[in-house]
């Protein structure tokens, strides 16, 4: 049975339709300046690849789907109000293509659910995984069974819980406690009713986080890196065009141009787990996989390629696809993974990789500020 629109849910839906738009004009500065630091990384070049580039294998395993690339639509939107498309037309492009897909917050539904068409997408991608999202700040107010009976009723593979306390503490009315977060997180993972991912929204997640998470149950990490969208930019964006009534905490935006931890170097903190930190720091030569998804930040697939060859089980991407179907619709969404694909088999032609396992072997090399950035974090991180 449907519930009337109360004031929360029609003011988190022009929310969302506000982020959206920010998010889609490329004359609003809302990405991190720093990028997500896979520029200062160099894959090896082999000229005797011994590999047919016709026959290079990129598909990846994710939630028990062989998926074509290793590339997830990163949770973006839902429950807009204004019958958008957006997830429709990118739940077919999932299908069409083989990737997995994943939705925006949730959150409207338990306010309005007749917003459920907007989250419901599995009957224009059955055979891809489709991704549920909560904030982790809505997590105490929302009991683990009543979580997962909606992510139930969308027909989803797993259940994304979403830290933002960077966009949170700027936002208007923004969730400021995030006391016990860890522990409902805990306690939905304990829920066993399906896999549990948790993702950062553009300021990452420290290694020791990483490990802590999954030693708790979550199935994946989604690292959600500094280099790409930043929330706390995107909310000073829209906060020049508030309703009346609403304020804005603008200084701490403006402070923290550059905030967070950058996906690349996350990646490699984590590799270097255990590094004795010689002459040839060991994530330079010698990567295992983790349950770890690289967004944040990736824009292409010699972006993909960096990061795979770091660990990641695949990567993520959310504002190329915004921005691109802002600019040509459809047929821009079509040609963007096209060329991601392309760029991602040529780089693995070029590196003698066959597959996504032969790329983890890979050399990798990278100057010495990045060198130092990875070792100082993994210090930190241990201390």
């Amino acid at each position: 049975m449907n519930t009337p629109l109360d004031a929360d849910g029609a003011r988190i839906s022009r929310r969302k339709l506000r982020h959206l738009d920010v998010c889609a004009d490329p004359a609003m500065p809302v990405e991190d300046p720093r990028g997500a630091g896979f520029d200062n990384l160099h894959l090896v070049h082999e000229c005797l690849p011994e590999a047919d580039a016709d026959a290079i294998d990129t598909c990846c395993e994710f939630l028990g789907y062989t998926c074509r690339l290793p590339l997830l639509i990163s949770c973006m939107t839902g429950g807009t109000g204004d019958g958008s498309p957006f997830n429709v037309i990118l739940a077919r492009l999932a299908q069409e293509r083989g990737l997995p897909l994943g939705l925006g917050s949730m959150r409207i539904l338990f306010h309005d659910q007749g917003a459920i068409p907007d989250f419901a997408m599995r009957r224009y991608a059955p055979d891809v995984p489709l991704l549920a999202n909560i904030g982790a700040a809505q997590l105490e107010g929302l009991e683990s069974g009543r979580l997962v009976e909606m992510a139930r009723r969308l027909e989803v593979d797993a259940l994304v819980v979403h830290l933002n306390p960077g966009q949170e503490i700027v936002q208007p009315g923004g969730d400021r406690d995030f006391r016990g977060v860890s522990d409902a997180i805990r306690r939905l993972c304990d829920h066993g009713a399906m896999p549990v991912i948790v993702k950062e929204t553009g300021h990452g997640i420290r290694p020791r986080r990483v490990r802590e998470l999954l030693a708790s149950g979550v199935a994946w990490v989604d690292l959600a890196g500094a280099g790409g969208t930043d929330w706390l930019q995107v909310e000073s964006c829209r906060g020049q065009q508030l309703e009346s009534g609403e304020s804005f905490a603008g200084g701490i935006a403006s402070d923290c141009v550059a905030w967070g931890l950058q996906t690349a170097v996350i990646l490699a903190a984590l590799a270097a787990d255990g590094d004795n930190e010689g002459d040839i720091p060991g994530w330079l030569v010698s990567r295992r996989p983790l349950p770890v998804i690289a967004s944040g930040g990736v824009k292409s697939g010699l972006d993909i390629a960096r990061a795979i060859a770091l660990g990641a089980g695949l990567a993520g991407m959310a504002l190329p696809f915004v921005r691109a179907h802002a600019a040509g619709g459809e047929a821009a969404l079509e040609r963007l993974v096209l060329t991601i694909g392309e760029s991602l088999r040529s780089v693995m032609f070029l590196c003698g990789a066959r597959n996504l396992a032969g790329l983890r072997r890979v050399g990798l090399m990278a100057g010495s500020e990045f060198v130092t950035a990875v070792r100082q974090l993994a210090a930190v991180d241990r201390g």
